[in-house]
């Protein structure tokens, strides 16, 4: 087995093995490559420490990588990783992973993350053998278009949102895809409203309404249950001229949030772990 640099092949080629690899999955919806090249921009891929494995001339798996090492993290993240199905029960998964944990070792990243899908228990079952271990549960949900109308305040329309204005109205972190950081990378993807009271944000929501997904919503503890939260909501669901929000990876400890979701029939489609490996 060999390992490629994405950044020695062209991204059409491993655009195409992740599509193949992902192919006969259930569920799986066919992305665009566009779609795709947007996707692993948001979330920080970098094509220098993410990896194709070749055998026999062929390109068997890939794992795209990506990673933060500034004060804050210091940290690895598999943003995908798939393996063709012909290539399959040949340890081609485990051997990208084990060859990026070597790359971030030698980078001196602390610790590697990822996300699996709860029902996959084959790959869950890897990533404990190869030592990860769960750190947060994150169901996922979709939402339909509520019918009673809320303005409690204005809600403005703004080009982007500072992680400092809002990380006090935050009750658990967002997950890497959904975090400041990986939304600042493309931040014209996306629609961020805000609610302020004496110029200071007190709510805010962020979605990608193209894909109708809500990214990030908040209102801080001192104003909620005032329909805040409600106001934006509606707001997503006129600007998206949808019926229905996905909503991906709610931290599970976070009650309120989910309370509000459920307060609005929010139906839960899967649920996915975080899991963590720390690098000695």
């Amino acid at each position: 087995m060999e390992f490629i640099k994405l950044k020695d092949l062209s991204s059409e080629a491993y655009y195409e093995c992740f599509s193949d690899a992902f192919s006969d999955y259930v569920g799986f919806r066919h992305v665009p490559y566009q779609d795709f090249m947007n996707m692993m921009k948001v979330r920080g891929m970098d094509p220098e420490i993410s990896y194709a494995a070749k055998i026999d001339g062929q390109l068997a798996g890939v794992i795209m990588n990506a990673y933060k090492q500034n004060d804050e993290a210091n940290i690895g993240y598999v943003v995908s990783i798939g393996v063709r199905p012909k290539f399959r029960g040949q340890k081609v998964a485990q051997s990208l992973i084990l060859h990026s944990i070597h790359t971030f070792k030698n980078m001196k990243i602390h610790s590697y993350m990822l996300e699996v899908i709860t029902i996959n228990e084959k790959a869950y079952n890897l990533y404990t053998k190869l030592g990860f271990k769960k750190q947060r549960d994150f169901p996922c949900f979709k939402i339909n278009k509520i019918d009673k109308k809320y303005k409690v305040y204005p809600i403005e329309k703004v080009d982007k949102i500072d992680y400092n204005d809002v990380k006090d109205l935050m009750d658990v972190m967002p997950s890497w895809q959904n975090s400041f950081s990986s939304l600042n990378r493309n931040p014209g993807q996306f629609t961020y409203l805000v609610v302020k009271d004496n110029d200071k944000i007190i709510g805010y929501a962020i979605s990608d309404l193209n894909k109708r997904s809500l990214l990030q919503i908040a209102v801080h503890k001192n104003y909620r249950r005032q329909g805040i939260g409600s106001s934006l909501l509606n707001e997503l669901f006129t600007l998206s001229n949808g019926t229905q929000l996905g909503i991906l990876n709610v931290d599970e400890t976070s009650i309120s949030l989910i309370e509000f979701f459920k307060h609005f029939k929010a139906e839960e489609l899967l649920k996915q772990f975080e899991l963590v490996k720390v690098l000695e």
